[in-house]
């Protein structure tokens, strides 16, 4: 018999690797795990997926002592926790003024009162300063753990003020002094006060005077309070709604227009060509958008536009009527410019909701970066047209009123200049002004 072969079976078993997915906890929170010998493992709280068995581990975190030690994990042993130890003293303060300085064996700590001073145990000389009060110096010692309060206990540099009032009328009064918000008396008198920037306030019952004043130490600064009629609150709502935006309307009439003939040459001289029209005026409308930034002065936007009919009448020889050249000019663009007020009159009255605010002679500077211009012959029907850039305008408005919040411009004054850039048109046309006797719009 041949023998047969058998095929020989191996049993194979796998080495079981366990692991453990374990937590990690620290009191305070955030300390930084170094795991095995792995530094900045991970942060508490945090997980780590590691092996069974015995590990090392160590736990830091900045002002506190480091923390060590093997761990050793397994299926009941997954979570893990540490406590932390500072290794620093604290130092707090109390009662201690705004802008004090913190000094600590000569070195300044960049902290504010109601923060906390870091130190390690030791003895140190501890010096609080402040421009307003004498420093103070202190010798502490403070141990491992130490949470230590210092109060200040500053003196004050001590000045004085010689307060005088008058009011409006410029008269002598009796009026109530408070310095810092603390009432102190009456003027006319001397005060004794911190040294240092204080906040004075003088005030009747119907006026008052306020302002900051540097007090020097050992000193006595004379103040002369010269007092103000006091703002209602409805008044200061209503200034403050004039002080906003503005949208005004302004129609008038042309003046002063000049013109030369391209063609000829000839100086035109305006005359009535009818009887009864007036041909060197037209019509402009001006719409404007304005901010007004303070009481004198402010921003604006706007659109200038205008027409008018100009009409030439020569007369020549051997002709029984005369020669009549009639042009329609239309121009527009739009604007950007400045206000400022020269004179300026607050209306005090008791019932300041009739007229909130007045300014009775009022400036505004504007720039067109574009006027299209229109001329067109009416004898000829030929046009011409201009795209003219770099214009001025200057406008004064003589009175302009706000009622709560309508605004009423009662006559302004405009003059361009620029316009004889026009060098494609049918006509040169010089410098001219405008006159709108009324405008009208919102404030608010």
């Amino acid at each position: 018999m041949i023998p047969v072969e058998k095929e020989v079976q191996e049993v194979w078993h796998s080495q079981a690797i366990k692991k453990e997915v374990i937590e990690i906890n620290s009191t305070p929170a955030n300390a930084t795990v170094t795991f095995d010998g792995v530094d900045h493992a991970c942060q508490t709280p945090c997980k780590l997926e590691v092996l069974h068995g015995s590990h090392a581990i160590a736990l830091w975190k900045q002002d506190y002592s480091r923390v060590s030690g093997t761990i050793s994990v397994d299926s009941s042993h997954d979570k893990f926790s540490f406590e932390l130890r500072e290794n620093i003293s604290r130092v707090s303060f109390a009662n201690c003024p705004a802008g004090t300085e913190f000094r600590v064996d000569g070195n300044r700590f960049a902290v504010s009162s109601s923060d906390e001073l870091k130190l390690s145990p030791g003895h140190y000389v501890l010096e609080l300063d402040h421009p307003e009060y004498y420093k103070e110096i202190q010798k502490i010692s403070v141990n491992l753990g130490d949470r230590l309060k210092i109060t200040c206990g500053f003196k004050p540099k001590i000045g004085a003020v010689d307060i005088s009032a008058r009011n409006s009328l410029d008269e002598p009064v009796k009026a109530q002094v408070e310095v810092d918000g603390v009432s102190l008396g009456k003027t006319p008198s001397t005060f004794e006060v911190r040294a240092g920037l204080r906040r004075i306030r003088v005030s009747t019952q119907d006026e008052a005077w306020e302002d900051t004043i540097t007090v020097i130490k050992s000193a006595t600064l004379p103040v002369m309070a010269r007092l103000k009629p006091i703002e209602s609150e409805q008044e200061k709502a209503l200034r403050r709604a004039y002080q906003s935006f503005a949208l005004m309307l302004e129609i008038g009439s042309m003046n002063e227009v000049k013109a030369n003939d391209r063609a000829t040459g000839t100086n035109y001289n305006f005359a009535d060509c009818t009887g009864s029209a007036d041909p060197d005026k037209g019509d402009t409308l001006r719409l404007i958008l304005s901010k007004n930034l303070t009481n004198k002065f402010g921003v604006n936007v706007g659109y200038l536009s205008g027409k008018f009919e100009a009409c030439h009448m020569q007369f020549i020889a051997n002709q029984f009527e005369p020669e009549i050249k009639r042009f329609s000019i239309v121009f527009s663009g739009p604007s950007i410019g400045l206000n400022y007020a020269l004179v300026n009159q607050w209306q005090g009255e008791q019932n300041p909701g009739s007229v909130s605010y007045t300014r009775w002679f009022d400036l505004r500077f504007s720039y067109i970066p574009s006027l299209a211009l229109d001329i067109e012959n009416k004898q000829t029907q030929s046009k011409s047209s201009s795209q003219l850039s770099g214009i001025t305008l200057a406008e004064c408005s003589l009175v302009a009123m706000t009622f709560k919040s309508l605004k009423f411009s009662l006559i302004n004054l405009s003059y361009v200049k620029g316009i004889e850039k026009a060098y494609d048109s049918a006509l040169k046309l010089g410098d001219f002004s405008t006159l709108s006797i009324f405008g009208f719009g919102l404030a608010y």
